[in-house]
Formats: structure tokens, sequence, C-alpha cells
């Protein structure tokens, strides 16, 4: 998931890969493709504010049937702990095949 320096590493009890935030380590400027294939290519699940552009680009990475970990969109409006929980949710109830190729939309 990509949290670890926004909320920290989850620990042996968390049951997905754990990628890096890109925004407030110092990373932006890469457009959503290079972000969707770097995600891709280390097996991490992208969690993103981007509304607007995000889902179009990793749906057109499905339509093409490449990879895709899997993609969580969270409104920049919705208030820091339901963020927290549904996170928590979907980190320790949904399996990788549940989040491959799929985009969800917080609050869940």
């Amino acid at each position: 998931m990509l949290i670890i320096e926004l909320f920290g590493p989850c620990g042996d009890d968390c049951p997905h890969s754990i990628a890096s935030v890109f925004g407030p380590v110092g990373m932006t400027g890469f457009s959503d493709d290079w972000i969707l294939e770097y995600a891709a290519n280390e097996g991490r699940i992208v969690i993103t504010h981007d509304i607007r552009t995000m889902p179009a680009h990793a749906t057109d990475r499905i339509k093409k049937n490449l990879y895709l970990p899997g993609l969580i969109v969270v409104p920049d409006t919705l208030d820091i702990a339901t963020t927290v929980n549904d996170l928590e949710v979907i980190i320790v109830c949904a399996t990788e095949a549940e989040l491959q190729n799929r985009i969800y939309f917080l609050p869940i």
C-alpha cells in the first residue's frame, strides 16, 4: 500500500506490499502513467487524492491488459479518521487478487 511514509510501516501483520508516498517526499512532477508503471513494476498499490486524472490512467492500463496492483482514490475532502479506518479495512481484509486491476473509491 502506498502509505509507509504517511502512516508508517504496518509490519508483519500487513498482508500487502508497501510503497512510498510520492508527493510528500518531494517526488511531485511525475506523470500518472509513470507512477502507475513504477507501482506495477514494484507490485505496489497506489493511494491517491487525484480523483481527476489518476482513475482514467488506471482504467487505460486495465483496458490495455497492463498490470495494475490496485488504485485507491481518497478524496482530499474525506476526514482523516474515515480515511485511516477505511484504509485499515482494505489492508486487513482485501486479498491482493481483490485489489489487482481494480479502482476503489473511499469512503467504502
